[in-house]
């Protein structure tokens, strides 16, 4: 799935602040999209933005799928995962039941979100703790969870806003593993984070925001020229 964002902008209700001003660049499908910038540039109301879950106050949002505009909203957001910084799920559950209350909030059939579940618990290397509570795992276990709802409706465009942060290097691995796999059959992966070694090593397309703009918009190598820079960690420190 294409993402064409249009000259989006956007303000929060009781501000003549604008958090997000005339944002415009493609994520072609198939592409780690990174965004990426300081506290407060604006990056998780853009992703909330592509997410549907707010409106842009101005501008459009485009999804195209084989040449196909999408227009449906309700396609649009089941077609998009989104795997948000904080823990989405009910800690009183355990891993099955956070698959399956999340599995049909999606309409999934039970023997659908059985296979899912299945698969990705093992990937996930999480099937000795099928029966816990997610209160009592770990944080790098967590996360992996975090990311499986994310995944249980096979979403053909992954936004993940902060996915690894706080977590083992094992865990980081094999989160960062599997997203590369997905992208390998097509999935579209939007990604931002503060870890900018990951980042940069991760994603092979960039926006930067800075104060809500698109400053440039690029792979890696058009990014670094434009700002002057040898790496991505040393752009946001300069900001």
């Amino acid at each position: 799935m294409d993402l064409f964002i249009n000259n989006i902008s956007h303000s929060y209700k009781n501000t003549n602040n604008k958090s997000l001003t005339n944002i415009t660049f493609n994520i072609p499908k198939g592409s780690k999209h990174g965004i990426f910038g300081a506290n407060g540039a604006g990056k998780s109301t853009l992703l909330k933005l592509i997410c549907n879950v707010m409106l842009p106050t101005e501008g459009s949002m485009i999804f195209v799928n084989k040449n196909d505009t999408i227009s449906d909203k309700i396609k649009i957001k089941q077609s998009i995962g989104y795997v948000p910084q904080d823990f989405a799920f009910y800690e009183e559950l355990t891993i099955w039941q956070n698959i399956k209350y999340f599995g049909i909030m999606f309409n999934l059939t039970n023997d659908v979100i059985k296979q899912k579940y299945d698969d990705l618990i093992q990937t996930f290397g999480l099937t000795t703790h099928t029966n816990k509570k997610l209160k009592s795992l770990s944080g790098g276990m967590k996360r992996k969870v975090n990311l499986m709802l994310g995944l249980i409706h096979d979403p053909k465009v992954i936004i993940l806003d902060e996915p690894i942060v706080g977590i083992d290097v094992h865990s980081k691995n094999d989160i960062l593993d599997y997203l590369n796999k997905l992208n390998t059959q097509g999935v579209t992966i939007i990604y931002t984070s503060h870890q900018m070694n990951e980042s940069q090593s991760f994603c092979n397309n960039f926006t930067l925001l800075d104060k809500g703009k698109n400053i440039v918009t690029g792979d890696l190598k058009e990014v670094l020229n434009h700002q002057n820079k040898s790496n991505l960690e040393s752009i946001l420190l300069a900001l």
